[in-house]
């Protein structure tokens, strides 16, 4: 049985840095995959490198934990602090505005003319009630993958397809290359 590995790096669109980081990364034949933070200063330079990488998976990266909503703040008011950036205050997130503000940040990448080859959450966010569902239903109605991360709400609903397996760590500290040749050949 053939086995895949894909090297997914997150936070696409955060940053110069980042964005250069990733373009070379894949060049390198190292990351096959990134995920889009479409609401970040780095945006419409990540598109216009994933424009240049045609072989590089780009999904969305859905984040409700850094920076401003797409959504004016006023129709997301429970995301947002008094100074409209995203509160961090998962307990009083409406599910309703998780949903717009998703939608919004999945219609950005898409009118930028990226089909997205997946969806994943910044920091997690989908162990949220609120964010689960939403995110649930928008893989489903696009047909596409959402990565599964450990502590997802136990919700009846249809599953969206996802890999088999899924390491959440990171390597850039001291240790990084023998952990990651650790997890591959495990």
């Amino acid at each position: 049985m053939k086995k895949y590995l894909i090297i997914n790096a997150d936070d696409f669109g955060l940053s110069t840095g980042v964005n250069r980081a990733i373009g070379e990364l894949h060049q390198a034949g190292v990351v096959s995959s990134t995920t889009v933070m479409v609401n970040m200063p780095g945006f419409k330079e990540a598109i216009a490198l994933a424009r240049q990488c045609p072989a590089l998976g780009v999904g969305l990266h859905f984040n409700l934990g850094y920076g401003t909503p797409i959504c004016p703040s006023r129709q997301v008011a429970s995301l947002v602090n008094q100074n409209g950036y995203f509160s961090q205050q998962a307990d009083n997130w409406k599910e309703n505005e998780v949903e717009l503000e998703l939608e919004a940040q999945w219609r950005r990448l898409v009118d930028a003319g990226i089909r997205p080859t997946h969806i994943d959450s910044h920091q997690f966010v989908q162990c949220y009630y609120p964010v689960f569902r939403p995110l649930v239903k928008l893989c489903q109605r696009e047909k596409l993958p959402l990565r599964r991360v450990p502590g997802e709400p136990l919700l009846n609903l249809r599953r969206p397809p996802a890999a088999d397996y899924s390491l959440l760590d990171t390597y850039f500290d001291g240790n990084g290359k023998e952990r990651l040749l650790g997890n591959i050949l495990r």
